[in-house]
């Protein structure tokens, strides 16, 4: 709705975190470098590698990918 322009008054990025990184965070984060001050924070997922592979496929680049905190959870 009025997303775009909430974002363009706010000073200090949102910051997002995931739980599990499959299909549907893959749709997200392929839209995430026209996101303006919004900041993947975190990413919890049983399998850090295939995380980042999903990443990296969505179109993040390595810089990107090395400031999310990827974090090994067993019960997602």
């Amino acid at each position: 709705m009025f997303l775009h322009t909430k974002l363009e008054n706010r000073k200090k990025p949102i910051k997002i975190a995931f739980i599990g990184c499959g299909k549907f965070v893959s749709m997200f984060l392929a839209q995430y470098n026209h996101l303006v001050k919004i900041q993947i924070d975190s990413i919890v997922d049983l399998n850090i590698d295939q995380a980042k592979k999903n990443c990296s496929n969505s179109g993040l680049d390595k810089t990107k990918i090395s400031k999310i905190n990827l974090t090994y959870c067993s019960f997602v």
